[in-house]
């Protein structure tokens, strides 16, 4: 069950009726709100209830009806993938670590590395030695790009 997309289209709901000049109470919105962060919970059932009912007080029951579908729709969508930090494995707790585009490092690395699948490599080892490398690779790239662009 999707509530956030769900959710968007109670927002949609909610402002298209408002555009209609009907009033929305105070707790439905409060309801809405409390549904996006708590998901889960009976807030967004209630502020859908109570939306539906301000739609067909408004446009009848073919426009609730309508309202009804998209929202069944939008909770039948899949859950989108889980964001957030990904757990990074194969760097020691404690360790300063950054990811790199792989095409942008040069074929010797100073640091301790893991090539990753994504085109990215994980550069790890003792903050100052990976800042240190970063600078290092920010003034070669900055002194190339000079040297192929003298005028400015």
């Amino acid at each position: 069950m999707n509530d956030s997309a769900a959710a968007k289209v109670l927002d949609r709901l909610m402002l298209e009726l408002m555009e209609l000049g009907l009033e929305i109470p105070a707790h439905v919105i409060a309801d809405l709100k409390a549904g996006r962060a708590l998901p889960g919970g009976n807030y967004l059932e209630n502020a859908e209830m109570n939306l539906l009912a301000l739609a067909d007080s408004a446009g009848g029951v073919a426009y609730a009806d309508a309202w009804q579908e998209k929202i069944k729709e939008a909770h039948a969508q899949p859950l989108p993938p889980a964001s957030g930090m990904r757990m990074v494995t194969g760097v020691p707790r404690g360790a300063y670590w950054v990811r790199v585009r792989t095409d942008t490092l040069p074929e010797r690395v100073p640091l301790k590395h893991i090539a990753q699948d994504d085109g990215f490599t994980l550069l790890f080892g003792a903050k100052e030695d990976v800042i240190a490398y970063l600078n290092e690779i920010r003034r070669k790239e900055r002194e190339a790009h000079a040297s192929e662009n003298p005028e400015g």
